[in-house]
């Protein structure tokens, strides 16, 4: 990863919550940012229910990952609803109801956006790599 050490990554990547930070702080952000990133679009607003669309937008915006961003507000646009905080069932009720051929166009990141996220995620672990370090440490050592 740029910039950053692999154990700080790893932590980042498997242990970073966003519900665990504040909200509309750049640690939420990232959190939120690279669960978008390894779940891939269509599951990310599946399984990730407990965020708004809007709010991962905003997420992807604060991280710098302006193409990732782009395409997700298109997505929402396209998807015609508001994808609101909600219940697993609803949301895939939601989904299952507006998804189009259309959108399954557009289901994936391109590789230029995917790269952007990479990018910016090791800039953001590199500039906090102390914190993503101790997330890895046993709360006595921490």
């Amino acid at each position: 990863m740029i910039g950053c050490s692999q154990e700080a990554w790893w932590n980042f990547v498997l242990l970073s919550e966003p519900l665990a930070y504040v909200s509309d702080t750049p640690m939420r952000a990232a959190a939120i940012s690279v669960r978008f990133l390894g779940k891939g679009l269509h599951n990310f607003l599946m399984l990730t229910f407990e965020f708004d669309g809007n709010e991962v937008v905003e997420a992807l915006e604060t991280t710098g990952a302006i193409m990732a961003a782009n395409h997700l507000r298109r997505v929402l646009a396209e998807l015609g609803v508001a994808v609101p905080f909600e219940s697993a069932e609803a949301r895939a009720e939601r989904l299952d109801s507006h998804w189009t051929e259309a959108l399954d166009e557009l289901a994936f990141l391109s590789r230029e956006a995917e790269d952007q996220l990479m990018t910016v995620l090791g800039r953001h672990v590199a500039e906090s790599e102390t914190h993503y370090l101790a997330l890895g440490l046993p709360a006595s050592e921490a």
